[in-house]
């Protein structure tokens, strides 16, 4: 079955849909999905429920999954979820509820999230990116309940910010803006910090100091 709205607007195509993130388990799967220049989060039955709708290969494997998802109309929505129908189609029922945001929004800039280039993963969060000529690191909230720890640490970054002084050596990186989906403020890019991390091989060095 189709929602209204998928029937009467545009359908962006499959060939312009890709996964962004997603975080699966036995009962559900939690999809950040970009259609065409919009970003939407989508719910699917895990492959142990009752509701099972695709096997775990397919929701695990985004190039087996976008195929078979239904058609995702070119249009401001913000969520949606699958189920099964009572004649076994799959059906999608799509939402316009407004998303958590990071509500500490402090710096003058910002920046479109889905304009940086992807340079190299390091955790669901946290990813190498391009911006303005230079590698930097992007934290993001990828999925919904990940917007207070984003929060919290938006505003970490405000205090420690206000508390340097422009003559003292950063204590942090700097904060390059803060970063933007859908008009919404879900995470903040930071410089990227070359050097060396210590090690337990450095312990008698900082003990010694």
């Amino acid at each position: 079955m189709l929602n209204a709205i998928t029937k009467q607007g545009n359908i962006v195509p499959k060939s312009n849909i890709e996964i962004l993130n997603q975080e699966i388990d036995d009962d559900e799967g939690l999809y950040r999905i970009r259609a065409g220049n919009r970003v939407h989060y989508v719910t699917i039955p895990g492959y142990a429920s009752s509701n099972r709708i695709f096997d775990e290969d397919k929701l695990c494997r985004p190039y087996l999954l976008v195929p078979e998802l239904p058609p995702f109309p070119d249009a401001d929505w913000t969520k949606m979820r699958l189920s099964l129908g009572p004649d076994g189609s799959v059906q999608s029922d799509i939402s316009f509820e407004p998303l958590d945001k990071v509500e500490s929004t402090w710096h003058p800039r910002h920046i479109d999230v889905l304009s940086l280039k992807r340079i190299k993963y390091h955790k669901q969060r946290v990813r190498e990116v391009e911006y303005q000529d230079k590698t930097a690191i992007s934290k993001i909230a990828v999925l919904q309940w990940l917007v207070p720890q984003l929060e919290h640490e938006t505003r970490t970054y405000e205090a420690l910010t206000r508390l340097q002084s422009p003559d003292e050596v950063r204590i942090t990186p700097e904060v390059l803006g803060h970063l933007f989906e859908g008009g919404r403020n879900i995470g903040l890019p930071l410089e990227k910090i070359e050097g060396d991390y210590a090690t337990l091989a450095d312990l008698p060095k900082c003990e010694a100091a």
